[in-house]
């Protein structure tokens, strides 16, 4: 996971100035806002794949292979019924796209041309199932593997096209490009049992049973997965819409910094599901009460550690990264950008929690009623102060409703103490909030030499913070603990070493 978040943030970084440059602001603007436009479109799977891993790990976890076999066949088909129906809604976004948002003058047949070929990359959605195949059986670091290749084939081909003068056209041709060879190489790495599911799929009954327990899991999951989307994948259509394509352009330039860090943060909680899902499933619960909230103060050290020096050297990241002052839209932008980072972050190791779980329903009501008030909240705010406005209503709804709600569903429903989450996130913003302040006088105070000198000064701020805490924020019980930890790492990573 790791190694995709980084191959990924680094090929965006070294790709985007290029892009900016052979595309125009008005052209990558629309590409990122036609990018979230689809997203939604795979909402059109019915939330299957959430459905579809309980059931393969369940499967894989009683060694029925039958089972195993039925389940991917009915995955299968089911993905198979929603994968043309994709493609036709892909063909009436083209048709409409200047409904959805604003287009710049000239660029609609382009837009829509890159919209025909966008919505091929649904012909791939049966091929799903042999995805999840491989996550259920932890084997997510192939997954990753073929990930990064796929980020790295997409950027270059991106990268091609643009230069050639292919436009938006280029950009949706790249993408299908990367998804079709990573689908096509799944395909093909487990070729005699992708034949025998096929056939499954395509001669033999659907186990009822299945069917059932697809059709039971998938609703919760889909009602998640699009509040979800609506609250933080609307920016970009909001924008465009109200606004123009440079107002998107100026959006993802300003914060590119403390979203990528938001990634990272967010790879915390993906990479310790399923631990804690084995610790509730053992009946071990004191632990798993521990284990969350230790992670939960782990991720706001972290966050403020990276997210400070983001947005104190965010002025100086856009002057190295090559993409022009003039998509700088202020600091504001930038330090709600790296509120709204740190408390997804933490929202979404919280929501873990159920989805791991199997209790993704207890989640609706609040899923839905955060999405919608951060959809009318962002149209309104933007509206009045412009790019900022959907920031700004992303942050209204974490604090309105997700940061208190959503603790109180954990103590209701797993016994996790509210106090002592609250505890362990505020105390390093309040101790980040002099260093930050002090961080951001330093960062204006002298131009940092180059990309290396940017690099090690953000480093050595982050490094600096996570002294400061380990030394401040922990107990020396727990100082213990971690040091423990850390020789172990070291220990195990050193006795795995070859001999020479």
């Amino acid at each position: 996971m790791l190694l995709f978040l980084v191959v990924t943030m680094a090929t965006a970084l070294v790709t985007a100035p290029y892009l900016i440059k052979w595309l125009g602001r008005d052209r990558f603007g629309l590409f990122r806002t036609m990018t979230e436009l689809f997203g939604y479109l795979t909402l059109l799977e019915f939330g299957l794949s959430g459905a579809l891993a309980p059931l393969l790990a369940g499967a894989i976890g009683r060694d029925d292979s039958l089972a195993e076999r039925r389940t991917m066949a009915a995955g299968v088909r089911a993905y198979a019924k929603v994968a043309v129906p994709s493609v036709f809604c892909g063909l009436i976004l083209a048709s409409t796209i200047t409904l959805w948002t604003t287009v710049p003058t000239g660029l609609e047949a382009e837009a829509r041309r890159a919209c025909v070929v966008y919505s091929l990359g649904f012909i791939w959605l049966g091929l799903i199932p042999f995805r999840a195949i491989l996550e259920a059986k932890q084997l997510n670091y192939v997954i990753n593997l073929l990930l990064t290749c796929q980020a790295i084939i997409i950027a270059a081909a991106s990268m091609l096209l643009a230069w050639w003068g292919w436009g938006i056209v280029g950009q949706a041709i790249a993408i299908l490009i990367g998804i079709s060879i990573f689908n096509l190489t799944i395909l093909a790495g487990h070729f005699r049992r992708n034949l025998d599911v096929m056939r499954a799929a395509i001669f033999e009954p659907i186990d009822e049973e299945i069917r059932h327990g697809l059709r039971n899991l998938s609703g919760s999951t889909l009602a998640m997965q699009l509040s979800g989307r609506l609250s933080v994948m609307t920016d970009n259509i909001v924008l465009g819409r109200m606004i123009d394509q440079k107002a998107v352009m100026i959006l993802y330039a300003t914060q590119r910094l403390p979203v990528m860090v938001q990634n990272l943060l967010q790879g915390v909680g993906s990479a310790t599901w399923a631990g804690l899902a084995e610790l509730h499933a053992r009946g071990e619960h004191e632990t798993y009460r521990h284990r969350l909230i230790e992670l939960s103060g782990l991720i706001s050290i972290l966050g403020v550690a990276t997210l400070g020096p983001s947005v104190a050297y965010n002025r100086h990241f856009i002057d190295v990264w090559r993409v022009g002052q003039e998509n700088n839209g202020g600091t504001a932008i930038v330090i709600v950008s790296a509120f709204n980072g740190l408390m997804l972050a933490l929202l979404t190791l919280w929501s873990w929690g159920f989805s791991a779980t199997g209790q993704v329903a207890k989640l609706l009501p609040l899923g839905i009623s955060s999405a919608f008030f951060n959809v009318a909240a962002s149209v309104f705010l933007t509206w009045r102060f412009g790019v900022i406005g959907p920031l700004l209503g992303t942050t209204l709804s974490i604090l309105l409703i997700n940061l208190w709600a959503l603790p109180l569903l954990l103590e209701r429903h797993f016994g996790v103490p509210r106090v002592s989450l609250a505890v362990v996130v505020i105390k390093p913003l309040v101790l980040g909030l002099p260093y930050s302040v002090l961080l951001w006088w330093l960062a204006h105070s002298h131009q940092p030499w180059g990309l290396i000198g940017l690099a090690s000064e953000m480093s050595l701020a982050a490094l600096g913070f996570l002294i400061l805490s380990f030394y401040c924020l922990l107990s020396s019980s727990e100082r213990s603990t971690w040091l423990d930890r850390l020789r172990g790492l070291v220990s195990k990573r050193r006795d795995s070493s070859p001999v020479v």
